[in-house]
């Protein structure tokens, strides 16, 4: 998810379901304004961990909460002033769920790599003095990986493979190129553990397709490239300046080989900036915000196959900015939904704001029934190292949800407050409220709403 240091922002919940791709005659960006309390001065990028829950980051002046906050109940309301320690800002998240969370934090003597395993309620120093830290990323509960800007000629990489106990500074790590270059915060995308790309402030891109043991610069013509994103299919953009105002492709690259080559995207707009971008998963549609002065556009565009080619879309007003956007990989369920969370400011009074819809990819839209019933459904069943719980919660009902070994001893609570109404689902990956994994075995998820409840058991096998 990469970020201007300076940057208002609001968080924005999109939810689609994901189907194969088709024509859709309806305004695809007639977004809801939702009231919320999130109180945020330079909030900066959103880490979503679900529908309901999310993660915000951003850059703090005086008098306001410090960062990261927390939502457990779709940006209604958030949990802030639990910002990790540090005497600065903090500059990188990763986030596995609502309790789960490390950061990099600012001191005056570099930055510090934080965790929490509560919340935010407290955090735990990991590792101390370095550089400006762009990103840090995680490929399970055990191996991960930070970028941070060059350290003595080369870019500062770090891994983990405790589970971010303990962290190495990687020899392998980019050679800074002559002229000197920066990394740009969270200006990365991983796929699997071997291809990675990440964005300097330089007219270049890094990439790897051995997990890290070699890097490649790969020229990329357009000015501070401030997201990059791939999928498993290849396909890839890159948002950043317009370096040549009307030119081919304006300020969006597409790449169809993992970010080995990038292309300019004819019939764009030739935007002169585009300030996110990104690939729904699962489907074949991506989503950018960007803007251009000369003829004069402002707004979102859509894709329906995989950035080719892109339609404006009718903002809310030319009062609404799109920063970021952000999709939770898609859970059970038929159709299968998709959730995505988008970033930006309300210009009138540079307030936060929450903005959402709920469509059925189609020609037409479809309403999503709500729920009648308390249901639960974990699929898969047997799984390894994830299953994913639909639930169905109707309304006047608050539930909680609730994972218990077979001795009736309680492992892990998925709930951090009553589930509001609704349908949604949410990720077990095993692992118990202390971060740890728990043993194979037969587990049992409850869904409790008031004196009815429903159980499932689970099956996990490692």
């Amino acid at each position: 998810m990469s970020r201007s240091r300076f940057i208002l922002t609001i968080l924005t919940t999109i939810s689609i379901a994901a189907v194969a791709p088709a024509d859709r005659a309806r305004a695809e960006c007639d977004w809801v304004l939702q009231n919320n309390s999130l109180q945020t001065d330079w909030a900066l990028a959103v880490y979503p961990i679900d529908r309901n829950i999310a993660w915000v980051n951003g850059y703090c002046t005086a008098g306001y909460p410090r960062y990261p906050v927390l939502t457990l109940d779709g940006g209604i309301t958030w949990l802030q002033d639990r910002g990790a320690p540090g005497d600065g800002q903090t500059t990188a998240l990763f986030a596995f769920d609502d309790r789960f969370c490390f950061a990099a934090t600012e001191y005056p003597d570099g930055y510090r790599i934080f965790r929490t395993m509560d919340s935010g309620v407290s955090w735990q120093q990991v590792f101390q003095n370095y550089q400006f830290i762009n990103a840090i990323h995680f490929f399970d509960r055990q191996n991960g990986w930070v970028m941070a800007d060059p350290v003595a000629g080369r870019f500062g990489i770090l891994t983990t493979s405790d589970g971010g106990r303990t962290w190495t500074p990687s020899p392998t790590a980019p050679v800074e190129p002559p002229g000197g270059a920066g990394g740009i915060w969270d200006s990365y995308s991983w796929v699997g553990s071997q291809i990675c790309v990440f964005g300097t402030n330089a007219n270049y891109l890094l990439r790897t397709s051995n997990g890290g043991l070699s890097w490649q610069a790969i020229p990329c013509d357009i000015g501070w490239p401030r997201k990059v994103v791939l999928n498993e299919r290849g396909y890839g953009l890159v948002a950043g300046w317009n370096l040549t105002p009307g030119a081919p492709g304006g300020a969006l690259r597409r790449t169809t080989d993992f970010g080995q080559t990038w292309h300019a995207v004819p019939g764009i707009l030739e935007l002169d900036q585009v300030y996110t971008v990104e690939l729904v998963p699962g489907t074949s549609e991506a989503w950018a915000f960007g803007w251009k002065e000369d003829p004069y556009f402002w707004g979102w565009l859509h894709s329906t196959n995989n950035g080719v080619s892109w339609s404006p879309c009718p903002d809310l007003t030319d009062n609404y900015e799109g920063r970021d956007c952000e999709f939770v990989p898609p859970g059970g369920g038929s159709p299968l939904h998709v959730t995505g969370w988008s970033v930006g400011i309300w210009l009138p009074d540079s307030s936060p704001k929450i903005c959402r819809y709920d469509v059925v990819v189609g020609i037409e839209p479809v309403a999503v029934p709500a729920a009648t019933r308390l249901a639960l459904r974990a699929s898969p069943n047997p799984f390894s190292p994830l299953t994913v719980l639909d639930l169905e919660v109707p309304e006047g009902r608050g539930a909680s949800l609730r994972i218990y070994d077979s001795g009736g001893h309680l492992v892990r609570t998925l709930d951090r407050g009553p589930l509001l109404p609704g349908r949604r689902s949410v990720r077990w990956d095993g692992y118990d409220d202390r971060g740890s994994p728990v043993a194979s075995g037969v587990y049992l998820v409850r869904l409790g709403a008031g004196n009815e409840a429903v159980t499932q058991k689970l099956v996990l096998t490692r």
